[in-house]
């Protein structure tokens, strides 16, 4: 979670939010089944480091319409959005 946590943190940062802003919402995409399980326990805890009001992970980018940025966790691709 503190890995995800930092690449949401940084992504903030590249796109010129201020580390007082709170945003509405982090979109999570494209992590395997073992990630994700181990993740939703903590969303609202993620949430609450990487400053918005809700942390939602999603199977498939392609669920969700949104300005996508790729990352990579443990060697695989993901793509994250806030906003």
């Amino acid at each position: 979670m503190r890995d995800l946590a930092r690449r949401v943190q940084a992504l903030r940062k590249e796109m010129g939010f201020l580390s007082t802003d709170i945003l509405d919402s982090a979109h999570i995409a494209e992590l395997d089944e073992e990630s994700k399980t181990l993740l939703e326990p903590y969303l609202e805890e993620m949430a609450s480091l990487i400053r918005t009001r809700k942390c939602i992970c999603t199977k498939a980018a392609s669920e969700v319409k949104a300005d996508w940025h790729d990352s990579e966790l443990d060697g695989k691709k993901i793509y994250l959005n806030i906003h």
